[in-house]
């Protein structure tokens, strides 16, 4: 699907008084089937969708989907048959939601449907680059042949639960994270940036601890006010030169100076991050220049496993079967 195509279905004369308009489908990949969405009214999907498109775009729709295209005040003012904004996403900072409740519009979000598939993803780029074993493999098909024993003992490697992780932010992914690094032995400890969690099954420590005494930290807290740019030259400075460092959370929760630094010293064991400062980013963008095999960069897809993906239409689904009850 390229950007601006659109696909319309005008099936189902029964919900004329509704019309469902998608502004940003490849969020779920390229040919998604919404089928499930089809089935509730006709829908009109695009692939990705421009600020000055949006508001032509949603003229004459009840219900819009969006996950990153901004409806702000004066998009939402001027869309005078909008009564349902669909959040694809958990974060609804893309929506003025005053406005839009001033308006009588309904916003509805989604939640949880991610945890496992970020929490899995997170592990996964952990033991890489704790394991190496895309390197491994390469040794083996170049040198197993030639060695006089059975194993070939290559660069070292340590096991999870030699290791304390520390989780900043312990929400829903971080709380699955935890309990993955848990099943592997790991020492787990954890900071609430808002100090509003208490969790007993893990010990609460300062920023300062955790940073200071953990083997892996891995980032999973909101973006706002009080974690923007929450890791800068000073946090970073004081992580241990053998760290593990993963972000699945923001990119802005990194100061990207600082964060560029700090990656150019090398003092770390390996670094996985899922989400960068800009996405997406530039040609030139400085992390993707380094060029580093200890840094794994993914593309902001922890997201999107199968399942994950299936749970999220599902919730977008439900919204939209509620506001149609609630026309009855």
């Amino acid at each position: 699907m390229i950007s601006g195509m659109v696909i319309i279905s005008i099936q189902y004369p029964t919900m004329k008084h509704n019309r469902i308009c998608f502004l940003d489908a490849a969020t779920f990949g390229v040919n998604y089937d919404f089928s499930k969405l089809r089935e509730l009214a006709p829908l009109t999907v695009y692939s990705s969708t421009e600020p000055q498109e949006t508001l032509e775009r949603i003229k004459g729709f009840d219900i819009v989907i969006t996950n990153k295209v901004i409806l702000d005040a004066s998009v939402i003012a001027r869309a005078t048959d909008l009564k349902l904004i669909c959040v694809a996403a958990t974060g609804t900072n893309n929506i003025d939601l005053r406005f839009a409740e001033s308006r009588g519009i309904q916003v509805r979000n989604a939640t949880g449907y991610s945890t496992c598939s970020v929490a899995q993803h997170c592990l996964s780029l952990c033991l890489e680059l704790i394991h190496k074993n895309r390197l491994r493999h390469d040794d083996c098909l170049l040198n197993w042949s030639k060695s006089k024993v059975f194993s070939m003992v290559g660069t070292d490697f340590d096991e999870l639960s030699s290791k304390r992780w520390g989780v900043i932010g312990l929400g829903a992914i971080g709380r699955q994270v935890a309990k993955l690094a848990s099943a592997f032995g790991a020492e787990v400890v954890y900071h609430s940036v808002s100090g509003k969690s208490s969790h007993t099954d893990y010990p609460s420590v300062s920023l300062v601890e955790l940073l200071e005494s953990s083997d892996v930290v891995s980032v999973h807290t909101s973006l706002r006010e009080e974690t923007f740019h929450l890791l800068s030259n000073k946090e970073f400075g004081i992580l241990k030169p053998n760290v593990v460092f993963l972000n699945m959370a923001r990119g802005q929760i990194c100061d990207p100076l600082a964060l560029v630094k700090w990656l150019k010293s090398s003092q770390f064991l390996g670094v996985g991050l899922d989400v960068i400062d800009q996405e997406p980013p530039s040609q030139d963008h400085a992390l993707l220049k380094l060029n580093d095999p200890k840094i794994i960069i993914t593309p902001h897809m922890a997201w999107t496993s199968r399942q994950s993906r299936h749970r999220l239409l599902e919730q977008m689904v439900t919204s939209i079967k509620s506001y149609q009850s609630s026309l009855e």
